[in-house]
């Protein structure tokens, strides 16, 4: 438990379509992940609000949404440099819980490297998972706001502040469709 906080449900709701493109007719699929998180502690906790990365593994079928952050990988050199913002947090009172609900695709698009080609595009088609894993990222202090900053600045300092916690859960197969 990172500072008492518990993930205490994963919750996947039906499908959703959304509006039709006006480029061209398509509506999008998705569906809706409330996480409840509760409190068992005496002092207030402070949790990420927002996803911060997703993935999928298509053979175990085990989606993984992340409101956490993993530490930044090596520096590549000449490699981009970009700022990212600090992630929304909620406070999870004493004796209290707290649900973050997060939007997902039901197809996931990537960008990925093809040797000998330019970057395509991939579609990973999620409606067929099986289990949903969640981690969270919590701590007892405030995570404070440090706008500005480069990618790799803000996740070295993330990775740093607090604890992850996760849980799993199985998905109800009549959700998915």
């Amino acid at each position: 438990m990172a500072g008492g906080i518990s993930i205490s449900n994963i919750e996947l709701s039906g499908r959703r379509r959304g509006l039709p493109s006006p480029m061209d007719g398509h509506r999008d699929i998705w569906f809706d992940v409330t996480i409840t998180v509760a409190n068992p502690g005496t002092v207030p906790l402070h949790v990420i609000s927002e996803l911060r990365s997703m993935s999928y593994d298509a053979a175990q079928r085990v989606l993984t949404l992340r409101l956490a952050e993993a530490k930044p990988g090596p520096l590549h050199e000449n490699g981009p440099i970009f700022s990212l913002p600090t992630p929304a947090t909620v406070t999870v009172k004493p004796h209290g819980e707290a649900k973050i609900t997060v939007k997902i695709p039901g197809i996931l698009k990537e960008l990925s490297q093809v040797p000998g080609r330019p970057l395509a595009l991939a579609h990973t088609d999620i409606r067929d998972m099986q289990t949903i894993r969640c981690e969270i990222g919590a701590s007892e202090k405030p995570m404070g706001r440090f706008e500005r900053a480069d990618a790799r600045a803000v996740r070295t300092r993330l990775a740093k502040w607090g604890n992850t916690i996760s849980r799993e859960t199985p998905v109800k197969p009549d959700t998915r469709d």
